[in-house]
């Protein structure tokens, strides 16, 4: 079993209530009118307003040809959003936690064969010992099948 990868790591990011986005305006025509850029502006906070949209931060008008600016808004997919995010966090948690219990019944089966290995290996070291000191002393080997 592979160990499971937490979506938070890999690019899934808790939901929010509230989007900011920085919008940057860039008119075609490079020496508008100071006028024009507040005319824009106008249009532009209509724009926002009527969206439901709140300006957070002043306009930074950039020479004669930007406006830059951030506007929040709220998340309507957010219930669904935080459900998905809580659903794919679950999800990996039990995974985890199914992974770790694997893992430490592996571990326990493991120890356990290797021990029986061991045990193994000891039986036959003591019969090839006790066969060594049979035939040394000119008697029959008591493990006849063991060498």
């Amino acid at each position: 079993m592979r160990h499971p990868t937490d979506p938070r790591k890999h690019g899934l990011k808790r939901p929010e209530k509230t989007i900011t986005k920085t919008e940057e305006i860039i008119s075609p025509e490079q020496d508008e009118l100071l006028e024009a850029i507040v005319n824009r502006w106008k249009t532009i906070k209509k724009f926002h307003k009527k969206n439901g949209h709140n300006i957070i931060s002043d306009p930074i008008i950039i020479g004669y040809s930007h406006i830059k600016y951030s506007y929040e808004f709220r998340n309507n997919d957010f219930d669904d959003q935080q459900a998905a995010y809580n659903a794919a966090v679950a999800k990996y948690e039990a995974e985890l936690i199914e992974f770790n219990r694997q893992e430490e019944e592996n571990k326990k089966l493991d120890s356990e064969r290797s021990s029986d290995e061991i045990d193994k290996k000891i039986r036959r070291t003591e019969q090839r010992l006790a066969n060594l000191k049979a035939i040394t002393a000119g008697e029959q080997r008591p493990f006849p099948g063991v060498f």
